[in-house]
């Protein structure tokens, strides 16, 4: 089915006025659109590829084993078992770099989210705000695959813990971190293109300011503080407890509580603020 004609069939739902409560109902109200969305951005990724859904493991592979290589063998890092739950460092890298590269994915991308479906949204009247939650959706389901498989290994090398239960709601707190900085970056790139570069170059930075490959003890004190400015080093601290330590810090609970819904309500607020807008620039 063609896009154009997908959409035409909401073409006669669409409201007038865009309000934040469409932006929190959307994937609800518009899950047979999002389905679609996701279907073909899925195959776009890898049309006229041989190895097809095949590459969403290797690409993933490589990068780990590359990360492990250096890092393990050439540099050999080595982690405490008391301080981080495991004396295996590729254990504990890819605890807090999984779920580095689903979020990674999906903000990275985000920058020319709108800018590559500009013909739809001159042309054709649909709910805009679907095409975030699309996006995301998929990077986070593309890497959501790697990130099961290193389960499998952790499951099969005695990490089961029951706070493994407790995985679905960081992955889901995340999941509306990303969503707001997603929504604010494709908004705001449509009218400021140039924020692609630094966007791209932001994350470069903020990944190294992560403790994602080295932990928070090898940070000197007087800069230690800085780090807990970063949302992302307690989500990272989220899993690495709830994976290898069978331990569950509440404050880093609350505190990603609330920093992701202020973003998701946020990110969220302004793309509906300014989405009527996106077709006198595109």
């Amino acid at each position: 089915m063609v896009e154009s004609d997908i959409l035409f069939t909401y073409k006669a739902n669409m409201s007038k006025q865009a309000h934040l409560q469409s932006w929190f109902i959307a994937p609800i109200r518009y899950k047979s659109l999002l389905r679609e969305f996701i279907y073909q951005d899925i195959n776009t990724r890898f049309a006229n590829s041989i190895g097809g859904l095949l590459w969403t493991v290797i690409n993933p592979l490589v990068t780990i084993l590359i990360y492990v290589f250096i890092f393990s063998v050439i540099m050999k890092m080595r982690v405490s078992l008391s301080e981080t739950g495991t004396d295996q460092f590729a254990v504990y890298l890819l605890a807090g770099l999984l779920p580095w590269m689903a979020f990674a994915d999906a903000f990275g991308r985000s920058t020319g989210l709108l800018l590559e479906k500009s013909s739809l949204i001159t042309k054709v009247a649909f709910p805009v705000h679907i095409l975030p939650y699309a996006g995301a959706m998929v990077a986070y389901i593309l890497n959501g695959i790697g990130f099961g498989l290193f389960l499998l290994y952790l499951l099969f090398n005695g990490y089961l813990a029951w706070t493994w239960w407790l995985l679905p709601l960081v992955l889901g707190l995340q999941f509306l971190f990303t969503m707001g900085l997603v929504a604010f970056s494709a908004a705001i790139c449509v009218f400021l293109r140039d924020l692609q570069q630094v966007f791209a170059l932001l994350l470069s930075v903020w990944f190294f300011l992560t403790p994602i490959i080295y932990p928070l003890s090898m940070v000197p004190d007087s800069y230690r503080a800085w780090f807990y400015l970063n949302p992302f080093y307690f989500f990272v601290e989220l899993y690495r407890q709830l994976l290898l330590r069978q331990h569950l810090d509440v404050h880093h609970l609350l505190i990603v509580s609330l920093v992701s819904l202020c973003v998701f309500v946020l990110g969220g607020w302004f793309f509906m603020r300014i989405q009527r807008s996106f077709g006198d620039v595109l």
